[in-house]
Order: structure tokens, then C-alpha cells, then sequence
């Protein structure tokens, strides 16, 4: 449940001398304001590793850890390939295991698998569970979205390799604003209308990078008791058909290209 009295009475704008400026509190005022336990797995952030998005915001509604409402991704950003490695080689310092990665669909066929890559010949997972610091050639070449590594409590990590230089720029790539929460060591980050909608249990769309997905986040969080706007379901709906019409038209269009017997003209 959002705590809607604690969330009224937070010190706003506390932070002004960081990226962001009213965007952000400190973590200690925002666990003091709301009551709230040091989150999970926040030994490796730092300024060059932020967590972000649906598990900040379990986080900041208070759901209690081990939980059902706490058992979704953790999903860890950075501003370089160097930072994501230094934080895995961390991760599996402390008993952290490489379970595979994630990489953009090349098709329908692929997009309906939806599955994690663990293939050994990719030079990231050639030696079974261990991690070998990643190049950006090599997430170029396999469209690598993220690496997913497993605690030893088995929870899912992402490392997501969608690189940007600040907490506030990661969020504002994100679809929903009650998921524009990034945390780093020091500081919460969030979106221009985060709060407000936090605080009316109300979401809005903002920046739709893939609307499949972001269409079934739009269930997903309004089984959780977040109203969208009207607006919003418009968009997001219209937009996700369009993109899905548009994937089978192209891959229809393939199948005939490639099965179409050649035609030779003669004059």
C-alpha cells in the first residue's frame, strides 16, 4: 500500500547539488520519512550503478522483503560497459551466478520464445556459470539486452546494458511513470509526475520503447491497484497494435520473398 501521508510530508528538492536537482532525495530521508528497510542488494550500488524501476517501487510502497509483492527482477544500470563488468565480477564475489542473457528478438519466432540465451559458443557464458567481462562488440553482435545473473537466494538480476550517464536519464527512457524510481547509494531519483501518480494509485504512459511489452505492463500494473488514464490506455493500446500488425506484415513479407519462385523479363 502506498503510504500517502508519509509520502506528503517528504523534504522535496533536498538534493538540488546532483544531477536532477528536485528530482532526487537523499535515501536517508526518504527511509526515515516512509519507514522503510535498507533495500536489497544495495551494497553494489554506487555512483556508477543505480537500481531502477519496478523494484524501487515496491520498494517505496513497502512491500515487505520476501514477499510475493518483492519476487520481481532487480534491474541494474550503469553509464558504461566497464561499470556493468566491475559490478558482476562484485556480484560473483559474493556468490552470484551467470544463469544466461536476454537479446532482442531477430523475428517473430524468437519474440514469441521470448527465451534466455545461454548458448556456450557466444563467449559469454563458455565456461558454465562463470562470467567473462563483456565487450560492446559482443552485445553489438548478439543484440545482448542484458545479462541475467542469479543470488544465492535464486532472485533474478538483470544487468541491463542500455548505458546512460545518470539515474535520471536511464528513468526517462521508461514507459510508466509510477516505474520512473532509480536508487544509488546516496539518492532516489524520479520522474516529473512519479509522485503525483503514486499518490492518486494512477499511472501514465511516456516514453513507449516497445509497446508488446509495454502493453502487458499495463495489466500487470493495474492488477496491482494502479488506475492508468484513459489516455494512456489509448496510446499504448494503439500503438502495441500497430507495432504488431506492422512485425507480421514484415515477416509475411519475407516468408513470400524467400519462397516466391524468381521471375525473369525478357524483352
Amino acid at each position: 500500500m502506498v503510504p500517502v501521508r508519509e509520502m506528503l510530508d517528504l523534504p522535496f528538492g533536498v538534493a538540488e547539488g546532483v544531477d536532477g536537482g528536485h528530482n532526487c532525495l537523499t535515501v536517508e530521508n526518504v527511509r526515515r520519512s516512509l519507514h522503510l528497510p535498507v533495500i536489497r542488494h544495495s551494497r553494489f550500488l554506487g555512483p556508477d550503478c543505480w537500481l531502477a524501476g519496478g523494484q524501487v517501487l515496491r520498494w517505496v510502497c513497502g512491500a515487505e522483503p520476501g514477499t510475493p509483492a518483492t519476487s520481481g527482477d532487480f534491474d541494474f544500470f550503469f553509464p558504461s560497459i566497464d561499470a556493468l563488468n566491475a559490478t558482476a565480477l562484485a556480484m560473483f564475489d559474493c556468490g552470484f551466478s551467470l544463469h544466461g542473457y536476454r537479446a532482442s528478438p531477430r523475428g517473430i519466432r524468437a519474440y514469441l520464445k521470448n527465451q534466455l540465451s545461454d548458448d556456450e559458443k557466444s563467449a559469454i557464458q563458455h565456461r558454465p556459470g562463470y562470467f567473462e567481462p563483456i565487450t560492446q562488440e559482443m552485445v553489438d553482435h548478439l543484440g545482448v539486452t542484458c545479462i541475467e545473473l542469479r543470488s544465492p537466494e535464486k532472485e533474478k538480476i538483470h544487468l541491463v546494458t542500455v548505458f546512460c550517464d545518470s539515474p535520471l536519464q536511464t528513468i526517462a527512457r521508461f514507459d510508466f511513470s509510477i516505474c520512473q524510481l532509480a536508487l544509488d547509494e546516496t539518492h532516489l531519483t524520479f520522474g516529473s509526475w512519479t509522485w503525483h501518480d503514486l499518490l492518486h494509485r494512477r499511472f501514465r504512459s511516456d516514453h513507449i520503447s516497445w509497446p508488446d511489452g509495454t502493453l502487458l505492463r499495463l495489466f500487470k500494473y493495474t492488477r496491482r491497484g494502479f488506475l492508468p488514464y484513459p489516455r494512456t490506455v489509448a496510446t499504448v493500446t494503439r500503438t502495441a497494435i500497430a507495432w504488431i500488425a506492422g512485425a507480421v506484415v514484415h515477416r509475411l513479407s519475407t516468408i513470400v520473398q524467400r519462397t516466391a519462385p524468381a521471375v525473369r523479363y525478357t524483352e
